[in-house]
């Protein structure tokens, strides 16, 4: 076996990130550097499709050899991942900046981070920026948009709480939601969801208040179709409301929905924070 390498990691996944990155990476680097390298950079967009991102890169996508270019959507999000051959870490990168300052001249507006970014870390560095303050009222997503949200660390900054109003006594009694309304429109609707983003911004004083309303599947509720998903963002004088469809496996959805909830409440941020600026 003189030509063959062992090597055995430990299980659990922290110990074994942590042995991969520290350990066993920079030795394989060193032992097959002659070899050369391969090497990825991820970039992350939102607000976009996956297809409108192929348009936009055609000529690129065409035209690689190297680096690469491949396209991925997941959760509400797109991915670019760009990957170089190189002789050595420091070619390798230059060949991914250089490719990486192509992609932006045609993306760069939709592009919220690299490699580990998330959109809960987005939104969180957006409401540090602007010293504001968030709270979510969640139904059909069970409170995982606040659970994304509480993943980044200092998260207790910005977000004041999280009210999971499953039910309509929930709504009503949590929330203010009006009797009347759900009576007349039904838990899953345009304007049960603005009380409830108002609502939770009242109940817990945030400077925005974020609410998520809809059926995950699997089977029909109050004659309203699966993954029928209303999201409402309430600010000091305004609330807005988007109608969505998600159409995957409940776990999915949930998912989806707490990630599209995340990305609505930074484009109200950045709204915002433009009219703020145009005004002065």
């Amino acid at each position: 076996y003189k030509d063959k390498i062992f090597i055995m990691l430990p299980g659990p996944p922290s110990e074994l990130t942590d042995v991969c990155e520290k350990q066993l990476l920079p030795r394989m680097l060193q032992r097959f550097s002659e070899h050369g390298i391969i090497m990825s950079r991820t970039l992350h967009l939102r607000g976009i499709g996956e297809s409108m991102v192929a348009s936009k890169l055609d000529e690129l996508i065409m035209a690689q050899t190297n680096p690469t270019i491949a396209l991925y959507a997941r959760y509400g999000e797109i991915l670019i991942r760009l990957t170089a051959k190189a002789a050595n870490y420091k070619e390798a990168v230059k060949l991914l900046d250089a490719m990486e300052a192509k992609v932006r001249k045609s993306v760069d507006n939709y592009i919220y981070g690299v490699d580990d970014a998330t959109l809960a870390a987005c939104l969180g560095q957006e409401l540090l920026k602007q010293g504001k303050t968030i709270a979510f009222a969640e139904s059909c997503s069970g409170g995982l948009a606040s659970s994304l949200v509480t993943d980044v660390p200092g998260s207790s900054e910005y977000l004041l709480g999280s009210i999971v109003s499953y039910t309509n006594m929930a709504k009503q009694k949590l929330l203010n939601v009006q009797a009347d309304t759900l009576a007349k429109y039904g838990a899953v609707s345009r304007e049960t969801a603005c009380e409830m983003a108002l609502g939770v911004r009242k109940q817990l004083g945030s400077d925005y208040g974020v609410s998520i309303t809809g059926n995950a599947g699997p089977g029909a509720s109050e004659g309203k179709p699966v993954g029928l998903v209303y999201i409402a963002v309430a600010t000091d004088d305004v609330v807005y409301c988007q109608e969505h469809r998600f159409m995957s496996t409940r776990t999915e959805n949930k998912l989806r929905i707490a990630q599209t909830a995340i990305s609505m409440a930074i484009d109200k941020l950045l709204e915002e924070k433009n009219n703020m600026e145009d005004k002065h």
